[in-house]
């Protein structure tokens, strides 16, 4: 028994070390992960015999200033622009507002087909996206707990909190995009807006013909290029979203251009 015990313990030693230098490591490298990338990513697709490009980005000031040669030059080659989040969220940006003003320069109609949701809806969505935002470090949590018991519990209850701690972290790593495994993930913050966006660019495609230029944070450039890959597999996915498709007041919008009236239409 002493020996399962020590072991325990230095399992658990070793587990709290690596979970306070992930807790250091991690808001660093979120900060720094745009910087890391030598340039925007870019991804082509055709939808309706429209040319669309997805540019993944690090959506600060700085990313901004170091790359804003080929937003303009990638501007000013498109038709429609899609933007993260709502209209007013992307002219109040850092990064996107500058986008935005790019495109009132040049005439362009900016477009967001992001999640929005509003009341007491919009409070709970943000305590659900701190959840999600923690996901990893729970997943972390629900690993250790076998090792702290292992020695007085039983197999079966061991390897479920192994799945369900391992799960959690591989959802969130998906969820950020450093796996870029959509099928399995669930959550709204990351793989549900994905859905929607890709739903909104197709959406945008059937009614104008042009090109259409989408910009998004890196974490979601990759699977909303993926779902607009395989729009059946998107399709399946929105069905497990039902409860958020209920209370969501997204989709397409038209933030600045001309409108169904044909009227022109500011942010």
């Amino acid at each position: 028994m002493e020996d399962c015990e020590k072991s325990g313990y230095y399992i658990i030693t070793l587990w709290a070390l690596s979970f306070l230098i992930f807790s250091l490591w991690f808001p660093y490298a979120c900060q720094i992960c745009g910087e890391l990338r030598v340039e925007p990513t870019q991804k082509e697709i055709y939808l309706n015999d429209n040319q669309v490009l997805i540019i993944g980005v690090s959506h600060s000031l700085r990313y901004f200033q170091e790359y804003r040669p080929i937003f303009e030059k990638l501007i000013n080659k498109s038709d429609y622009i899609v933007l993260e989040g709502t209209c007013d969220k992307a002219s109040n940006d850092s990064f996107f507002g500058n986008i935005v003003a790019i495109c009132e320069q040049n005439n362009k109609p900016i477009y967001t087909a992001d999640v929005e949701y509003k009341g007491v809806i919009k409070l709970i969505r943000g305590l659900l996206e701190t959840f999600e935002l923690l996901m990893g470090f729970i997943g972390w949590f629900i690993l250790a707990v076998p090792a702290i018991y292992i020695y007085e519990w039983n197999k079966k209850k061991t390897a479920i909190f192994l799945l369900i701690g391992t799960y959690f972290i591989l959802n969130f790593l998906c969820m950020v995009g450093i796996v870029p495994v959509h099928l399995i993930q669930y959550n709204e913050v990351g793989d549900y807006r994905n859905i929607k966006i890709a739903k909104g660019i197709e959406e945008l495609s059937i009614k104008n013909s042009g090109r259409i230029l989408a910009i998004h944070g890196y974490a979601h450039s990759e699977g909303i290029f993926y779902y607009l890959k395989n729009p059946e597999q998107r399709k399946i996915k929105e069905v497990f979203y039902a409860p958020y498709n209920i209370v969501n007041n997204g989709g397409l919008k038209l933030c600045r251009g001309i409108n169904e009236n044909r009227n022109w239409q500011e942010c």
